[in-house]
């Protein structure tokens, strides 16, 4: 089975040109975990005038910073800043390892919702209580009439035997869908993939899954909690 298509590619193909939802008449896309800001970049170059890319390291802030200069993606169109994914829906900041104010400077924006707000291969970090709580900032900022990208990895029975601490991280078939779902939101891109691996650490094969779904937020549903 093909590999999930980048989250990039998926982002010229389903988000652009979609029609700005927030009360700015421009597109605003948020990007929660965006390392080095490749979709970041890809939202803005799909037509999002103000993108927002947050990420818990600092060096890959840096990074994603350079790359977005070597993008020629102006100043004011592209920002990013050194905070937990989480921090967006509660103001908490990064200081080190502790969520606590700290030197950066982390502005929340005061625009509360976005178009669009993508999310990809970032919920393994957390636990699950974690994972409800970034889920819950991703319904929370999406606009009415806008779209949440998510993806992340998931659940296979040959990896619960090689590491049960990552298993229990990963997401179940459908649980990535059904956490829009049941809100109200309309699940109009549902994708999974499989393909074999071999880990570096014990040289066992495995199957590595991963899973992205494009939800829909309708104007007349609550952001969800």
């Amino acid at each position: 089975m093909p590999h999930l298509p980048p989250a990039h590619e998926i982002i010229n193909t389903y988000l652009d040109g979609l029609p700005p939802h927030t009360a700015f008449d421009q597109m605003h896309g948020l990007d929660l975990g965006s390392g080095e800001g490749r979709n970041a970049i890809a939202l803005s170059k799909a037509g999002f005038e103000y993108v927002l890319g947050i990420d818990a390291d600092e060096g890959e802030v840096m990074k994603a910073r350079k790359y977005a200069k070597a993008a020629r993606i102006g100043a004011t169109a592209l920002h990013y800043e050194h905070a937990d994914a989480l921090a967006i829906g509660n103001r908490v900041l990064l200081n080190s390892k502790e969520s606590l104010p700290s030197k950066i400077a982390f502005q929340e924006p005061t625009r509360q919702h976005f178009d669009a707000v993508v999310c990809t291969e970032v919920m393994h970090f957390y636990g699950k209580g974690a994972q409800e709580g970034l889920l819950h900032n991703i319904r929370q900022r999406v606009a009415p009439g806008g779209a949440a990208l998510v993806s992340g990895y998931m659940r296979t029975p040959d990896l619960k035997q090689l590491n049960t601490d990552v298993y229990n991280r990963l997401l179940a078939d459908g649980e990535l869908a059904d956490s829009f779902r049941q809100f109200g939101w309309l699940i109009e891109v549902a994708l999974k993939r499989e393909h074999p691996v071999t880990y570096a650490a014990s040289g066992k094969p495995s199957i590595n899954a991963r899973t992205m779904v494009i939800a829909k937020r309708p104007y007349n549903t609550n952001h969800g909690s």
